[in-house]
């Protein structure tokens, strides 16, 4: 399947590669269908391409991958519509935002993804994670591509 991005060109996809969010996203309650892609400069970046909207990618990261290791806590019912059979086996993203201030990660709201089923969603952290702002070290590097 092609699908046509403005950041990234005509991209060739696999249905298995799509990963689809029932509930879409907040403030993108109407894409359902998302790619996850690779950033080719820096590998701690990624991108969630909406399938939808060829203008739509957000830049996303591992929360783990960036030095945030302090556990997300996620009510269970959260993840229930995921059907995974052991959360630890699910993919944590979190979006990355540019402000004038700072380039930070919103640990808030982050992305769950079953990559067994290709089924994700966007759930709320229980104990109120404000956005963090990225690490000198990485801030520095991902700042032109976010």
């Amino acid at each position: 399947m092609e699908i046509p991005t403005t950041r990234f060109g005509t991209l060739q996809v696999g249905l298995e590669q799509m990963v689809v969010f029932p509930d879409g996203l907040w403030g993108y309650s109407d894409h359902q269908h998302w790619v996850v892609l690779a950033e080719n400069h820096h590998d701690d970046l990624g991108w969630m391409q909406s399938v939808r909207d060829p203008r739509v990618a957000l830049p996303v990261a591992s929360p783990c991958r960036l030095g945030f290791e302090q556990p997300l806590r996620v009510a269970a019912q959260e993840l229930q519509p995921l059907k995974l059979d052991d959360p630890r086996q699910a993919l944590v993203l979190a979006v990355l935002q540019l402000t004038q201030q700072a380039l930070t990660i919103n640990l808030r709201t982050p992305l769950v993804v079953n990559l067994a089923r290709r089924l994700g969603r966007q759930v709320l952290v229980r104990d109120g994670q404000p956005d963090q702002p990225l690490l000198p070290e990485h801030s520095a590097r991902l700042r032109k591509c976010a």
